[in-house]
């Protein structure tokens, strides 16, 4: 029972706990009535495709349809991903308890797996509540989209539907049945509940993916073969990719939670749970991570194989600096991992005889993740790209190539995994006989794989070996698979050699420099930074499209955005999870007080900052804020007042002043779509804004939208390909040493079958469009290029 100070303290929690709640429902009347003020001004008609929920020229301007479902898609996501990772590390610990033997240690993984799982109601129920709000704002915000993605997917809509609810059931059942289900049938209810979650990421997968990589379809664009469009060209790739990357994201967002428990903890006995929980956490990060990069360049390499287009635009268009960023990112997590690992040696008695090593792999890692984060051209003024001859340096560039790049990040996992190698060694020493023969053979296979790795990337570089790009590309997986063969060899002997080897000294779990928390904070942030940065590039991959060549978006915010206004809004979007997060930590510690806690609020007092308090008061002023009806929001009359107007039809893919985006001139289409509306038929592929356009204005749109300037320059600058500007009418040397007059039968050709003519100096490099553009593209194209010969 209570004491009389546990009680009043229980008291004053649930007084706080109240006040807490009052402050989250005035603010969710606030917002539910800010967004009927909104909606009840706003141009809703039938038959009407797009729709605004603020007034563009009003405070809230900026808040457009897609940045609205940009931030809810986001946040539904990294909370689906979270609750998707919890349950399949909470059931591994759960097995590992279950098969031990020892009675204490089974108890201690048990305890382990419960507090994990202790996260998941509270962040179960923000997912469902995120992904209803989305759900309900495609359907008001993007009709036409969302009709036409239910006439693709309608039976599997359905059919998610009945498994969430089967997930919903068996969650609640795995956790609130822990303790009075036991043994191996609580097991299988972990396992009912984890393969409802990864079904539910799957049939979701199915649903983006087809926007990228659309299957299934006739040449108007309705569905004539529901299971092609399902099972899509680059479902697979992104399942493996989003699993991964789950689980990356679940493990580092637990350790983050364990290392905010581990600074607040006031026993040794505390800390210690939480210093090993933490570990527990990062290790599954970290060992989830080792393959993320792998899984990357798979997905990279499918939408290459399905589009070229698209992997163009990817890697060597405006996205391409996303990827730099990604790089930095990456290797600050790689640096994270491998310094929690170095400064976790502190709690491990013997493991200074190891310690030598580490400033070995800083210097690895280090010079790798710089090679990493090299670009291969860069962003110069005119006279700087005068003066040195181009956009590329004449030697930092041949970092920038992916055989440099490859060679960088198997070397890093090769250098992370030889970490924890060390790390788990730390206070053991082998006993079995062939404890030499098993060290010289996993030093061998590391001593081979890093050769490996060098040798393909340095081969790279040679013209005699794999210099030529398709030859590049096609060696690439020979370096992922020698560090992925150490890595098979090493473990099992490691694992075998480790087994029952005598401890020479203890592992001291809670004394470890706060340094090694505050790098697991920095972890979760990086990993759910990187998570939001990737889904904004995969979803501007499709540009202007909601459904990939298929379904034009023709809405007023229909732009890709600058890399600035990308990361500002990713920045966001981690921010407000993170806040949403400490709300789930707040609330799962509201049942979790026992007389010790009761008596240690009683000595404290209830005046601390709480990850609640702080949440609920954040939140409550920013909805508040953000719900204030805007007195300027204009009644409805013309369905298009009110939208900003369009930029001239010659203005495409000119920098908006305001905005700082690529705007996308469909102001006279948006007018006759208000006019007829048969033309939104969702079936049908839209049609273009360009239709008053010249043939050299149009050729200009296909030359952007097609990524033709990440190989080709129109301002006299050497590429991958040649430079366009004054090339019509020049006659051309190729590669077999006879001539070519550059006309327009020339320009056809080279753009159907590029292969058919090289053009001396230059690879066999460009991606044959034929079957990818039309004959009106093609003629477009043609005299776009014979107009900057003027």
């Amino acid at each position: 029972m209570l004491s009389a100070s546990g009680r009043s303290a229980s008291m004053r929690r649930l007084n706080m706990n109240r006040r807490t709640l009052a402050v989250v429902f005035v603010a969710t009347l606030a917002l539910l009535y800010g967004t009927l003020a909104m909606g009840a001004e706003s141009p809703y008609g039938g038959g009407t495709q797009y729709r605004n929920l603020f007034d563009p020229e009003g405070p809230y301007g900026w808040l457009t349809p897609r940045v609205l479902i940009w931030i809810l898609a986001q946040l539904h996501l990294l909370f689906a991903a979270f609750v998707l990772a919890v349950p399949m590390f909470a059931l591994i610990i759960e097995i590992v308890g279950v098969v031990s033997k020892d009675p204490e240690q089974s108890q201690r993984y048990d305890d382990l797996a419960h507090e994990f799982t202790r996260l998941l109601t509270t962040a179960f129920s923000i997912t469902s509540i995120l992904g209803a709000i989305f759900t309900f704002l495609c359907i008001g915000l993007y009709p036409g989209m969302f009709n036409y993605l239910v006439e693709v997917f309608g039976p599997s809509m359905y059919l998610y539907a009945c498994i969430f609810f089967g997930e919903s059931f068996s969650l609640y059942l795995y956790y609130y049945g822990w303790g009075k289900i036991r043994g191996w049938t609580h097991v299988m209810l972990g396992v009912v509940l984890n393969a409802f979650g990864i079904t539910l990421m799957l049939i979701a997968n199915a649903w983006t993916t087809f926007m990228m990589a659309p299957a299934g379809l006739d040449e108007a664009g309705a569905v004539v073969d529901r299971h092609a469009a399902f099972f899509n060209f680059l479902l697979h790739p992104i399942n493996i990719h989003r699993l991964i990357a789950n689980l990356c994201m679940g493990g580092s967002v637990a350790a983050a939670y364990a290392a905010y428990k581990f600074l607040k903890a006031k026993t040794d006995e505390e800390r210690a749970h939480y210093d090993w929980m933490g570990y527990i956490g990062n290790f599954i990060a970290v060992l989830a991570l080792l393959p993320l990069p792998f899984a990357g360049y798979y997905l990279g390499y499918e939408i290459y194989a399905f589009n070229q287009q698209l992997g163009i635009y990817m890697m060597g268009g405006v996205l391409s600096w996303l990827f730099v960023m990604q790089a930095v990112l990456v290797g600050a997590l790689f640096f994270a991992a491998n310094y929690y690992l170095w400064l976790g040696m502190d709690r491990i008695e013997g493991s200074e005889r190891y310690r030598g090593w580490i400033k070995f792999m800083l210097g690895i890692i280090t010079v790798c993740i710089l090679v990493w984060a090299t670009p291969n051209s860069l962003i110069l003024s005119s006279s700087e790209i005068q003066e040195m001859g181009g956009t590329k340096h004449p030697i930092l560039s041949l970092l920038g190539v992916m055989s440099a790049k490859n060679t960088a990040v198997n070397l890093i996992i090769l250098t992370t995994f030889l970490s924890f190698v060390l790390y788990r060694r730390g206070n053991k020493e082998p006993t079995v006989s062939w404890a030499k023969a098993g060290n010289a053979v996993q030093a061998l296979a590391f001593g081979a794989a890093a050769a490996v790795v060098i040798f393909i990337g340095v081969g790279g570089y040679i013209e005699s070996l794999w210099l030529e790009s398709e030859k590049r590309v096609g060696m690439s997986p020979y370096q992922v698979l020698a560090v992925l063969a150490a890595i098979a060899v090493v473990l099992p002997i490691d694992l075998a050699m480790f087994r029952n080897a005598r401890e020479i000294g203890q592992i001291r779990w809670g004394q470890v420099s706060k340094r090694s928390q505050y790098c697991l904070f920095f972890l979760a942030v990086s990993f759910t930074w990187l998570m939001a940065l990737m889904g904004f590039v995969r979803s501007s991959l499709r540009q202007h499209w909601h459904v990939y060549e298929v379904l034009e978006d023709t809405s007023a915010s229909a732009f890709t955005p600058s890399i600035g206004y990308a990361t500002m809004i990713v920045s966001i979007v981690v921010v407000i999870f993170f806040l949403l997060v400490s709300v789930v930590v707040y609330i799962s510690q509201l049942g979790a007080h026992d007389d010790e806690h009761a008596e240690g609020l009683e000595e404290d007092g209830d005046s601390g900052l709480t990850p609640g308090r702080f949440a609920a008061a954040v939140a409550a002023f920013f909805i508040v804020l953000w719900c204030l009806p805007d007195a300027s929001v204009k009644k409805a009359g013309d369905p298009w007042e009110g939208l900003p107007d369009a930029p001239e039809v010659g203005e495409y893919g000119v920098v908006s002043a305001d905005a700082g985006t690529y705007r996308v001139p469909v102001g006279d289409m948006l007018k006759q779509m208000a006019e007829d509306p048969t033309l939104l038929a969702p079936a049908v592929k839209a049609k273009s804004a360009t239709a008053d356009m010249s043939p050299e204005e149009r050729g200009a749109v296909v030359f952007e939208a097609k990524a033709c300037g990440a190989c080709h320059s129109v301002a006299g600058e050497k590429m991958i390909g040649p430079a366009l500007d004054g090339l019509f009418g020049k006659e051309e040397k190729l590669v077999d040493g006879s001539m070519a007059l550059v006309d327009e039968a020339y320009l056809v050709e080279s753009i159907l079958d590029p292969n058919a003519k090289v053009v001396d100096g230059f690879g066999p490099v460009m991606t044959p469009f034929a079957g990818m553009v039309t004959d009106r593209e093609v003629d477009d194209l043609v005299a776009y290029i014979k107009s900057l010969a003027d």
